[in-house]
């Protein structure tokens, strides 16, 4: 029986504990700068959402999951080249 729900913007040692809850790893993802390539490897063999923070991250993540004969779950987050001048969107 898995949990039903969302786990977003993990931090590097939060994987090991949204794993525990029986949480499908579907539902997690992984956030923050610095990963490391262990982490990286952790969530690519989990099958959890990696949030890229770089093209290097991408290609890193990208030769791990090579390893494992997977293709890693990534998100891109983009940031547009502009500034907001009011508070609302």
């Amino acid at each position: 029986h898995r949990r039903r729900g969302i786990l977003r913007s993990l931090m590097a040692g939060e994987l090991r504990t949204a794993l525990d809850t029986g949480m499908s790893p579907e539902d997690i993802s992984f956030a923050g700068p610095g990963k490391s390539d262990q982490e990286l490897a952790a969530a690519v063999a989990s099958g959890i959402t990696i949030n890229l923070e770089s093209e290097g991250e991408m290609e890193r993540a990208a030769r791990i999951g090579a390893g494992f004969g997977v293709r890693p779950r990534v998100a891109v987050r983009v940031n547009p080249d502009f500034e907001l001048k009011s508070s609302g969107m």
